[in-house]
Formats: C-alpha cells, structure tokens, sequence
C-alpha cells in the first residue's frame, strides 16, 4: 500500500503542479475559468471532509480507551486549523493565480521574486496536504484516491501560479517546470508521513481529524476567497463550490445509487 500512496503522491503533488506550470507556460488563463476551477476544487475538499474523514474519526475516536470521539475530532481540527494558520504565508505571497500585464514585464527582478516567494508558500502549503493524503490510506485506498485525485486539481492552478511570474520574468521554460515539479514535491514527504502516523491505531482519528482541519482550513480560508477575487460572477463560486461537494457525496454513496436504480428498473420490469 505504501508504494500506492507514494506514487499518487508524486502524481497529485510534483507531477501536478509541474502540470500546472506547463499550462502556465502554454495558455493564459481567464480569471473566471480559474476561479470555477478554485471554487470546485474547494467544495470537494470540504465534502471529502464532511462526508468522509470526519465521520470515520468520530467512529474510529470512539473505539478508543481514552479520549472519545469528539475530544478527538475537536483536537485533530484544532491541531489541522492552527498548523495552517502557522504556515499560512504572508499576504504579499498568497497563491493567487498574479495578474501579470504583458505590456509591462520589464521589472524581471520582480517577477522572479513573486514566482520565488510563491514557489516558498506552495511548498509549506503542499506537507500537509499529503499528510491528509497518506492518513486516508488507512480508511481505503478509495479514499486516498479521490482525495489524491482531488490535490491534483488543486496543485494546477499552484503550478500556473508560479510559472505565471517567472514567465513574465523571461525564465527558461524547462527551468520554471522543474520549479513547479520540485514544489509539488512536499506533498510527497507529507503522504509518507501520514501514512506511518495512520497506521498507529490510538492516532488514527486524531490523523483523519487534522487532516479534515487542513483541507477545511485551506478550502475556506485559502481557496474560496482567492476564487471570489477570480470570479467577477459570486454565484459561480457558490455554485461550483456547491457541485463540488455535491460531487463527493455522489461518488461516495454510488454503489447504492447505482443499486437503487438497479432494484427499481428489475421491479419495473418484473414486477
């Protein structure tokens, strides 16, 4: 299992940001797409812990000898807020996709320090994420995967992020990939990490708790207002925000909706 989480790290977290500075690269993104992508990005990572983490850490805190279930969510939250809060970057670094003017790159020096102070940011923001990752393995490789899958979507804009900057600055393109790909990189470490810590059993709801704290923690203070400064239409925040928490519940709850749907069409033909 350790090999899975390994590879869906290096695929959700190097291999995606640098995806996302090969998009930089190639296409300027329109704010509104970013802030939907933004947006979406961030009701999944709210459903996956509402819908998923926090109810198996609540079960699982339960089981415990000490501590119970919602001692035990209540700290792993906490735990998950405040170690966000701490690695939270300054303002002057947010991973906001940067407006960049093409009629006024000629302050290189600039440039390079944005894309150099983002490159900081995402890195520090990338650990934990892969911590939540690799925790969830222990719930099923499903989980990890859909949460895997979710970081991916995410660390795109990052990686357009910091290639947008560093672009404008005249950076060799080879160059600003092997930035981005080297920023995803953490998420690596962090998947390792939580994995070991998973696996431990008295840990494992206080593992799930503060990686549901993470994921809300970035979802609500990190990415919905950076795509509400994307989107010139609110509603498409709300709405894609929505869907994508919709989209989570969905996928999790499938096999009965595709049995439902199986039972109803045999009784219709049957019955």
């Amino acid at each position: 299992m350790l090999i899975k989480i390994i590879i869906l790290a290096l695929v959700s977290g190097a291999i995606g940001t640098a995806l996302g500075g090969v998009i930089g690269i190639l296409i300027k993104p329109t704010k509104a797409l970013m802030g939907k992508m933004l947006a979406l990005t961030a009701g999944v990572m709210i459903g996956i812990s509402i819908f998923d983490l926090l109810p198996n850490a609540f079960t699982h805190g339960n089981s415990m000898f000490w501590g119970g279930g919602f001692l035990a969510v209540g700290i792993g939250l906490a735990l998950g807020g405040i170690f966000m809060f701490i690695l939270k970057p300054r303002k002057e670094q947010e991973t906001a996709i940067p407006a960049i003017n093409p009629l006024h790159t000629s302050d290189t020096k600039k440039f390079k320090r944005l894309g150099f102070a983002l490159f900081v940011a995402i890195i520090l923001h990338d650990l934990p994420e892969g911590l939540a990752v690799g925790a969830s393995a222990h719930l099923s490789m499903g989980s990890a995967f859909f949460l895997g899958v979710t970081m991916l979507l995410h660390n795109i804009p990052e990686g357009m992020a910091i290639a947008l900057p560093l672009k404008a600055a005249k950076v060799a393109d080879i160059k600003i990939i092997g930035i981005c790909f080297v920023a995803g990189l953490p998420t690596l470490l962090g998947a390792v990490l939580g994995y070991f810590i998973g696996s431990i059993d008295w840990l494992f709801a206080y593992a799930l708790s503060f990686a549901a704290g993470v994921m809300l923690y970035a979802a609500v203070v990190e990415i919905l207002p950076a795509a509400h400064s994307h989107c010139y239409i609110k509603k498409d925040v709300v709405q894609s925000a929505v869907g994508g928490a919709i989209l989570v519940l969905a996928l999790k709850n499938l096999l009965v909706i595709v049995g439902a749907l199986l039972f109803f069409m045999t009784l219709f033909l049957f019955g």
